[in-house]
């Protein structure tokens, strides 16, 4: 699966002295494509366009033209996603209208290469099927549990306390089977990860 590194990308364009604002990240739930939205919509603007893909189970896919003339602005941006076999990824266009009308043509031209342009720019990377783990153990545990993560060259995020508990990102899940003698799990969760 491909999708855009899990940064913010922007880019500003102009077209006919209409302003295209876009921005483009990553998204991995509903849940973030609606923060993401209230995040970087503009109300002054004139339109807040946008198309996000999330493989999930199932597949969720999504486009809003934000008033703007049907076929002109997030069905392009969401025909850009599915063209670059792009998943987990949201395009916002924002449009602050410049005072020509462009026509349906110019207008989804100027939508789609404004974002097009902006994708030449971002980072892709691949994501393959993966695990967020987390652990508990007791602190004489410690360094098994340690020589265990670096033979798989994985880096946890670790706090301690009475006992320690680490959680960290895989794509290897039989290491559970060698951490499970000597901690507990508290979960995994099933996720699509970057090449680790």
């Amino acid at each position: 699966m491909r999708t855009v590194k899990n940064e913010v990308f922007k880019g500003d364009y102009e077209v006919k002295k209409s302003k295209f604002k876009v921005i483009i990240t990553q998204v991995n739930s509903k849940a973030e494509v609606d923060g993401f939205l209230s995040k970087y919509s503009d109300p002054k603007a004139s339109h807040n366009c946008y198309a996000f893909v999330i493989d999930d189970n199932p597949r969720s896919e999504s486009f809003h033209n934000d008033g703007e003339p049907s076929g002109t602005a997030g069905e392009p941006l969401l025909n850009l996603i599915k063209k670059l076999d792009l998943s987990n990824t949201i395009i916002l266009v924002t449009r602050y209208f410049g005072g020509i009308k462009l026509g349906a043509g110019p207008l989804m031209r100027a939508y789609n290469s404004s974002a097009n342009n902006l994708l030449k720019n971002c980072i892709i990377e691949e994501l393959q099927p993966g695990y967020e783990i987390s652990i508990t153990f007791s602190l004489s545990n410690l360094r098994l549990v340690d020589s265990v993560l670096l033979k798989y060259q994985i880096v946890a995020q670790k706090k301690f306390d009475e006992r320690a508990n680490y959680a960290f990102i895989t794509t290897k899940k039989e290491i559970t089977e060698e951490l499970n003698p000597f901690v507990e799990i508290n979960y995994i969760i099933n996720k699509f990860v970057s090449q680790v």
